[in-house]
């Protein structure tokens, strides 16, 4: 057995909370089993309320197979640790300890049903995929467009937290955006890196020639190009951190910082665009990467297709836009980081194509975005339990 079972029988309140008793034989009741601790270190559940002989104590709720789980785990040299209240196992194996003698303990085994626990086993016996895919036709639209609406949120915080570094300064966040969105999925973190090593202060007087050989140089794989001297990147990305494997030619590291180069040289990086409508930030965004297409051609490379135009939109611009009005506390820039995905085709790959065959609304970006999302975030690592219609299920 696993805890998450456990996990998910007190989230769900699924056993009898109020007709328990602790090991000792004490009557306990389960007033709130408190909230799920799904992200951060420490116990499993916070602020849980119960009873014990007519007191009422409020604190942290720890769960395990065994009680000698608490020991395994090292809580009992942890400090954050110090304020559980109740300690949750499936069967007592510890006959005595003085580091958990003080914590109330509850065992569960005798309110564990078989029957039950087989189907919840075979629900996460799947490896990969989407687990509930069967079950999804049971619900109804509204209640995916909620959980996708929730999820597109989601991923464009995780996707901007860390730009907060950048508060005095959105055009070097804009421009690390742009590398990331450049790299791709395969080279994203090299092209990352790349940016880092690379301030956008430092080239603001100098000759976009100077800017676009310093991004070549900082990329470390023009080692048989000559580079003037006056560079001031200290060094350069390892060429070992960049990766070939799975991609096609015409994605290769070295093609695509060049591209990035042209394009980062011929642009200011001015952010004006987001007080714009979602209509003009689109046409904005597809004028500006189109226009290097003559340089482009002068190094012998094709001009951007418009699905990887769309990807650079997807990835850099509406993240800025939702990052600038979080800074500045204006809902409305916000909103239009929402809007300008509502305009953009949806994205293919091999997640969405599951998604499609399970008839999911798909008709944008912002949908296929929340898909995403809730793919990798959900699915792809059984977490149900912090999924709203994973938990609608396994609630039944």
């Amino acid at each position: 057995m696993k805890e998450r079972y456990l996990h998910y029988l007190w989230q769900h309140k699924l056993i009898p909370l109020k007709a328990l008793f602790l090991l000792d034989g004490t009557p306990i009741q389960i007033i709130y089993p408190g909230d799920y601790n799904e992200l951060e270190s420490g116990p499993d559940f916070f602020s849980a309320q119960i009873v014990i002989d007519s007191i009422k104590w409020v604190g942290n709720v720890e769960l395990h197979v065994k009680s000698s789980d608490w020991l395994k785990h090292g809580h009992h040299n942890d400090k954050s640790y110090d304020n559980v209240i109740l300690h949750v196992v499936l069967s007592h194996d510890l006959l005595s300890s003085n580091s958990i003698s003080r914590i109330p303990t509850l065992e569960l085994q005798n309110w564990i049903n078989p029957d039950h626990l087989e189907w919840f086993n075979h629900h996460f016996k799947a490896k990969t995929g989407i687990l509930c895919r069967s079950q999804l036709i049971e619900f109804q639209p509204i209640q995916a467009v909620f959980m996708m609406e929730r999820a597109l949120y989601s991923r464009l915080i995780r996707k901007t937290i860390e730009l907060n570094k950048h508060q005095e300064d959105p055009k070097q966040a804009l421009f690390e955006l742009l590398a990331s969105a450049m790299g791709s999925k395969v080279n994203q973190l090299p092209f990352l890196e790349l940016a880092q090593k690379i301030k956008l202060n430092d080239f603001r007087s100098k000759e976009s020639t100077d800017f676009y050989d310093s991004i070549l140089e900082a990329s470390g794989l023009f080692h048989d190009k000559t580079f003037a001297a006056h560079t001031s990147i200290e060094n350069c990305v390892k060429t070992s951190s960049w990766k070939l494997k799975g991609i096609r030619h015409t994605s290769f590291p070295r093609i695509r910082v060049m591209q990035f180069a042209a394009i980062a040289s011929g642009y200011d990086f001015n952010y004006q665009f987001v007080f714009c409508s979602p209509d003009t930030i689109l046409n904005y965004c597809h004028e500006l990467i189109k226009k290097n297409k003559h340089k482009l051609a002068q190094l012998g490379l094709n001009n951007f297709s418009d699905s990887f135009i769309n990807g650079l939109i997807i990835n850099a611009f509406v993240p800025f836009i939702f990052w600038f009005g979080q800074l500045n506390q204006n809902e409305e820039i916000c909103d239009k980081a929402f809007s300008v995905l509502r305009l953009v085709p949806p994205e293919n790959n091999s997640i969405l194509k599951k998604w499609r065959n399970l008839k999911m609304p798909m008709n944008n970006a912002a949908d296929s975005q929340a898909l995403l999302e809730i793919y990798n975030q959900f699915c792809s690592q059984k977490k149900c339990l912090n999924c709203d219609i994973g938990k609608m299920i396994l609630g039944r």
